[in-house]
């Protein structure tokens, strides 16, 4: 037994020791490898860094994005922006091949990338009339423990024979991302965090990225809170949804008490933060009908942007992975009692309405984080007891059987005897 607790103890000393030595990594290399566009109108099959476009014509971007370096990189949050006259195809957007919600020019949420992995991310937009005549589109990578250099390409109208080399080149003005955990600014003194979960799965913890289906009711949580001895003077938030996400009106709250402000349309203001404090805003999203996505699962991304008199603004993010069940549920028409064929009737034309007829209403959750950590203690204390149960069961049938043993032994003992 002692042997047992010395192995749990030094499992426990191992697993801390190791999880010092991951946080104490504070930078990573990340790089773009690649970042080509080409033509689809004119059935270019290579990318390259130099394109000719007209109006009406789609255009394929390609962006490669690589960790050079063995640590891990954090939250790693792709820019593209796009100027007037490239509409993204928000429905274009594939992350290794996965269909992705979000928005490139407002950042589009890459998750963490692991020493020596890389993510390919490709989207498509269409020329319109707004393009005047020569457009050099940056693209860069910013997370939370590095930033990588900016990386253009260039396209020029029609066919004009002006040279549309960009090195050197920097497009006005270029907002550059501001990353949530950097804090050489000294007027960065805020830090914020997005997290989601799921209410139609009851789900009792808060994560960066969750699993949902079409239909679910989720909710997201703001954190924010001063990382420095000044106090943040009318702080403000503001959400950026995914397109298949709806909001849910009358939702926000703010340390638990509701506002009315529409958080995605505009700010809410939360007011003075003061050192060493915390304050939570929470507001509820529901996934948008199955008939609203294609046949491929999809990751959807949200933003938070945060901001207030005398601190920059700070941005954080997080994902949502759907998957879309292929199978529909059968009716059954031929015994289905009148109350039942109302109740069928009014089932299939809810599932059929359109998005915009639908009416979301805020759901308070079942279960509190409370109660869910009652729920967990309470199974795993079955869970133990179960267990000490079964060792205990094992040391009976092992005395018993020690008891057999020491019977059959007197008895040969006593044969051997009588014999002699």
């Amino acid at each position: 037994m002692k042997k047992i607790y010395f192995s749990l103890v030094l499992s426990v000393f191992l697993g801390l020791a190791l999880t010092s030595s991951v946080s104490a990594e504070i930078s990573t290399n990340v790089d773009i490898q690649r970042y080509g566009v080409r033509n689809l109108s004119k059935s270019e099959s290579a990318y390259s860094q130099n394109v000719r476009a007209v109006d009406g014509d789609e255009l394929e971007f390609s962006v490669n994005v690589k960790n050079t370096s063995a640590v891990q990189a954090r939250g790693a949050v792709l820019y593209v922006y796009l100027p007037t006259g490239f509409p993204l195809d928000s429905n274009s957007i594939y992350i290794d091949g996965t269909r992705t919600g979000g928005n490139v020019s407002n950042g589009l949420f890459l998750g963490n990338i692991n020493g020596s992995a890389q993510k390919d991310v490709v989207f498509k937009t269409k020329v319109n009339a707004l393009f005047n005549g020569y457009a050099a589109i940056q693209a860069l990578v910013a997370g939370e423990n590095f930033n990588t250099d900016s990386q253009y390409i260039s396209i020029s109208k029609g066919g004009s024979e002006t040279s549309t080399t960009v090195t050197g080149f920097t497009p006005t003005p270029t907002p550059i991302p501001t990353s949530t955990s950097t804090n050489n600014n000294q007027s960065n003194n805020l830090a914020v965090s997005l997290m989601s979960k799921n209410l139609t799965k009851e789900d009792a913890t808060w994560q960066k990225a969750i699993k949902a289906a079409p239909g679910n009711l989720l909710e997201l949580s703001v954190m924010l809170y001063t990382n420095t001895s000044l106090v943040s003077r009318n702080v403000q938030v503001k959400a950026g949804l995914d397109n298949f996400l709806d909001f849910v009106p009358g939702s926000v709250t703010v340390n638990g008490s509701p506002v009315s402000d529409n958080i995605i349309l505009d700010p809410v203001l939360v007011g003075n933060i003061s050192i060493h404090e915390t304050k939570l805003v929470k507001f509820q999203v529901r996934v948008k009908n199955a008939s609203q996505f294609g046949k491929d699962p999809i990751v959807l991304s949200n933003t938070v942007q945060v901001w207030a008199d005398n601190n920059v603004r700070i941005t954080d993010y997080s994902s949502i992975s759907v998957s879309i069940k292929q199978e529909a549920a059968k009716v059954t028409v031929g015994s289905v009692s009148v109350s039942n064929k109302n109740n069928v009737s009014k089932t299939i034309a809810a599932a059929n309405a359109p998005a915009d007829e639908q009416k979301f209403e805020l759901t308070v959750p079942k279960e509190t984080i409370k109660t869910a950590e009652k729920k967990s203690f309470l199974f795993g204390a079955i869970g133990f007891g179960s267990f000490g149960l079964l060792i205990i069961l094992i040391l009976i049938a092992w005395i018993i059987f020690l008891i057999i043993a020491l019977a059959q032994e007197k008895k040969k003992c006593k044969s051997k005897a009588a014999t002699a």
